[in-house]
């Protein structure tokens, strides 16, 4: 079979190996399209690989990591399988000796059990040395000295032992999280996939068995805790998956606690997970999703909207609290007579998301709705709050009350045009649909000259209200109320007055501080109506730019792009004349550019 393993991570090869090595791939059939297995795991998946002979044409798998677009270690674990029985080798002594390593360990106990007091301790030491989860556990369970033979093999460890364990677990997720960011902890696309797989292997796997001590839940739930907390404070460059696969395992993780934990445990979980909620949303977005998944799932759905929003009026309140003490704070230190606006600066789009949160959490759980409507109102001079207005009559078509917030809500927010541009757009359509047809003409007009300034769309919707006879004049009427400060460009192709197109674009190129690459865009973007009527006057305005670009131009990329401009010139007529006489002055003008003289051999060779 091709070479199936450059689809999938290290991470996902090395546990798809050992879903193979446990022999959990069962029922493998082959088609002549497919091959399909079931792998057990969690739960049983049904994996396929779709074949083309010897190509692989695609792979599925029903787990939620592969839901998501993944290869994932199931799909892997059959390519294992599949592989084993290409080569004929799946019962050789070889592969055989392999799978029955991890299956059949009556072997390996022979052999410890033949072994020395004293080379078992020795081998043991320099195992531990080499593992710090070994380490821990042996610090755990032993590390009072009391044990003996006559102590069962599933004695719980002290809790004294328990807080060393915790304190050996922490020790080793700071260890692998230095081991693999840089000094601003930062993990690149290298290091990315072997952390995450580092923190699954050595922590989230160990802390699943001992999530199987129920006494022990805390001791799980706090290393749990503290391990999101630290990922959640660094960097990953995550594009190959990476955090996807730390929050599949957590979620295994957490499902385990959850099972273990009684009724009180489960309460403090609630909290606990919610309080790592809040810490880790606006760093780990995929984290907080899954933890808010989570607790939507396995918890009362009142409960947490109830908690949440206490959180986001304790929020509301502390901004606000920030917000006050600042203006009091300006209005001591300036004594400005000028107005400082607390409103202003609680304008931010987080309070106004906190606002939108508690207004949709009082909905949810059905609060009053003359309470909702109070704080609605409190809070009505955020924009963000009008729109969920607008929506709001908008959908029960309401569309008096409507026109009145559009129009209320343009002087409220005049200083910010981008609002009302798009209050404007709604004003237009309600207008029309209520029949008021000279408030949507004006409304149109002010929408095209000062709202949105040769805006297109805006513009044929008022080309549209204007015979052929009567356009022309009131065309020009636009134009001057627009002014020269915008690009009219687009509204001159819509008319076809290309000769303003080009002389808009002869005056660009002529204005010192407008960047070259802004002047060859208008060009291409304008070059196919300004041609062949105004070929000249191009040609002319691209030597111009040419010898413009050439003067200050150092280094290859700059060279390279003065190529593709004389490319661009040979195109037209006399082109090859006007290029040959530029290279001809500049092979003597700067003969002291070895870089420049080379790439324009490339002017040649692209037009032969």
């Amino acid at each position: 079979m091709t070479d199936w393993k450059k689809l999938f991570t290290k991470r996902i090869l090395d546990r798809g190996y050992g879903i193979w090595l446990a022999g959990a791939v069962d029922e493998v059939t082959e088609t002549d399209e497919e091959f399909s297995a079931i792998v057990h795991g969690g739960e049983d998946y049904l994996v396929s690989i779709v074949k083309d002979e010897d190509r692989i044409s695609d792979c599925d798998c029903d787990c939620p990591y592969a839901e998501d677009g993944n290869y994932c270690k199931h799909m892997a674990a059959l390519f294992y399988t599949l592989d084993a029985t290409d080569t004929g080798n799946e019962n050789s002594p070889d592969s055989k000796a392999k799978r029955l390593s991890l299956r059949d360990t009556v072997s390996l106990e022979e052999v410890i059990g033949q072994l020395s007091e004293e080379i078992t301790r020795k081998e043991l030491l320099s195992a531990a040395r080499k593992d710090d989860i070994l380490a821990a556990r042996l610090m755990a369970e032993y590390a009072a000295g009391e044990y003996s033979k006559s102590d069962s093999v599933d004695k719980e460890p002290a809790e004294q032992e328990w807080s060393e364990y915790v304190r050996t677990m922490r020790r080793t997720v700071d260890t692998i999280i230095d081991n693999y960011t840089d000094s601003s902890g930062f993990a690149d696309w290298r290091n990315g996939s072997k952390l995450v797989y580092a923190l699954d292997r050595n922590v989230i796997q160990e802390l699943l068995e001992i999530a199987e001590y129920a006494a022990q839940y805390h001791a799980a739930m706090d290393l749990a805790l503290y391990l999101c907390e630290q990922y959640a404070s660094i960097l990953i460059d995550g594009s190959n998956g990476e955090h996807q696969a730390f929050t599949d395992s957590m979620d295994d993780l957490w499902d385990a606690l959850y099972t273990v934990a009684d009724n009180e445990q489960r309460r403090s979980m609630f909290r606990e997970m919610l309080d790592l909620y809040e810490k880790v949303k606006q760093s780990e977005e995929c984290l907080a999703d899954s933890l808010l998944s989570f607790l939507t799932t396995h918890f009362d759905k009142q409960t947490l909207y109830r908690r949440q929003l206490s959180i986001v009026e304790k929020e509301i309140e502390e901004e606000e609290a920030t917000v006050a003490e600042q203006s009091e704070q300006r209005s001591k230190r300036t004594r400005s007579v000028i107005a400082y606006s607390p409103q202003k600066a609680l304008g931010t789009y987080h309070f106004s998301h906190l606002v939108m949160m508690k207004i949709n959490l009082l909905k949810t759980l059905g609060a009053d709705q003359h309470e909702t409507l109070e704080f609605r109102n409190k809070y009505r001079w955020l924009p963000v709050v009008r729109r969920a207005e607008m929506e709001e009559l908008q959908t029960e078509g309401k569309l008096t009350e409507l026109i009145a917030l559009l129009e209320e809500s343009k002087e409220l927010d005049k200083d910010e045009r981008y609002l009302v541009s798009h209050y404007s757009r709604q004003l237009i359509d309600c207008y029309e649909k209520a029949g008021l047809t000279e408030k949507a003409h004006d409304e149109v007009y002010r929408f095209v000259t000062h709202y949105s300034p040769a805006d297109l769309e805006g513009f044929k919707l008022y080309k549209g209200l204007y015979s052929a006879d009567q356009w022309e004049m009131q065309r020009e009427l636009v134009f001057r109320a627009i002014g020269s400060s915008h690009n009219l460009n687009c509204l001159y192709r819509e008319e076809e007055l290309y000769d303003r197109i080009l002389e808009n674009i002869e005056i660009e190129a002529k204005r010192t501080g407008v960047y070259t690459h802004i002047i060859l865009a208008e060009l291409a973007r304008y070059e196919d109506v300004l041609r062949p009527g105004f070929d000249q006057q191009l040609l002319m305005l691209y030597e111009g730019i040419a010898r413009n670009m050439a003067k200050p131009a150092s280094g290859r990329a700059g060279y390279q792009e003065i190529v593709r401009v004389l490319q661009r010139m040979l195109d037209y007529p006399n082109g090859k004349e006007t290029v040959d006489r530029l290279i001809v002055t500049w092979r003597s003008t700067y003969s002291n550019r070895p870089a420049m003289q080379d790439e324009l051999r490339w002017v040649y060779t692209k037009r032969k």
